[in-house]
């Protein structure tokens, strides 16, 4: 590098000529130009559709898979937890709650079958054989969607007034199990009662009915319960909220029970009467049905003789 001014040969880097003492500009080397270089191209990324399941979907894929990993040591264990700790809210498998109902209407049914199979046993023997038969059959499947639409009426309407009054959004399932977890103590005195009627004799018709009056009960508590949990905040009082759903449900259990009740018994009674017989039942029946309908009229009915006389005309009296 040489000075601009003079000529003289200069040190790299130096700032003034050494000869002359001119100012020298220092220059820095440049690189060559490079070429620009080019954004790589990113492909879009395409939306990936939604494979998120339903909620509803994942619960009961989970309650299922839940079921088959734990079997009877995990429902035994949520048998037990209901056992000692009966009014909390169970944690457990969602299937279970429905699995206790099946059980509990299976059992009653059975209580049932006992019942009229000792029954109709109990007619033969005291007419000397004059029926047609001594073992009448009932409908079974009748009997069963009684018991299960008796709980079915106290969950439905339960998780109804939660989902539509309180803040929790849950599905039946989930509210089910907690239902059926308060309510487990029923199905122990269901067991005892189907136990009892084995013997058939009037006092284990009274035991098993008694058993089956609290079993009742404790759907009731069990129901209630189920409303006034501490967690649950309802649009107005939960105790209106209680009246509103006992209102509801015993009012569809007694239409129910009376319907089943009644093709039960008249099934078992065209078993062992004549067609003529069974229709004077049938007539007696809606008369009485007729005289409940005014508070004097059931002691009009039974005063008049009239009332009763193609009844027991039908029998030959």
């Amino acid at each position: 590098m040489k000075c601009p001014n003079c000529g003289s040969q200069l040190k790299t880097g130096a700032k003034f000529c050494p000869s002359c003492g001119k100012a020298v500009a220092v220059t820095t080397p440049t690189s060559a130009p490079t070429s620009p270089v080019k954004p790589t191209p990113v492909s879009p990324v395409q939306p990936q559709q939604a494979t998120t399941k339903p909620m509803g979907a994942m619960n009961m894929n989970a309650a299922k898979k839940s079921v088959a990993e734990k079997g009877l040591a995990g429902y035994w264990e949520y048998f037990v937890d209901a056992i000692k700790y009966p009014g909390k809210q169970s944690d457990s498998t969602q299937v279970y709650g429905l699995i206790t109902a099946i059980i509990l209407a299976i059992i009653n049914t059975i209580t049932i079958k006992l019942f009229v199979s000792g029954m109709g046993k109990a007619l033969y023997s005291l007419s000397d054989g004059a029926l047609k038969t001594e073992s009448p059959s009932i409908n079974l499947f009748l009997v069963f969607g009684l018991f299960i639409g008796i709980i079915l009426v106290f969950s439905v309407i339960g998780f109804g007034l939660r989902y539509i009054f309180g803040d929790v959004k849950e599905n039946f399932l989930v509210y089910t199990n907690d239902f059926m977890h308060y309510a487990v103590s029923s199905l122990i005195l269901a067991i005892i009662g189907c136990v009892v009627m084995m013997s058939y004799s009037t006092s284990s018709i009274r035991i098993a009915l008694l058993l089956f009056g609290l079993q009742l009960v404790i759907l009731t508590i069990s129901f209630v319960q189920s409303i006034l949990q501490t967690n649950i905040t309802y649009k107005f009082d939960k105790l209106y909220v209680v009246l509103l759903g006992l209102i509801i449900s015993i009012f569809i259990v007694w239409v129910l029970t009376g319907f089943v009740i009644e093709k039960t018994f008249m099934g078992i009674l065209s078993q062992y009467l004549k067609p003529s017989e069974l229709t004077a039942i049938k007539i007696a029946f809606a008369g009485i049905s007729q005289a409940f309908a005014s508070s004097d009229g059931i002691l009009e009915y039974l005063k008049d003789p009239k009332s009763l006389d193609s009844l027991f005309n039908s029998f030959g009296y």
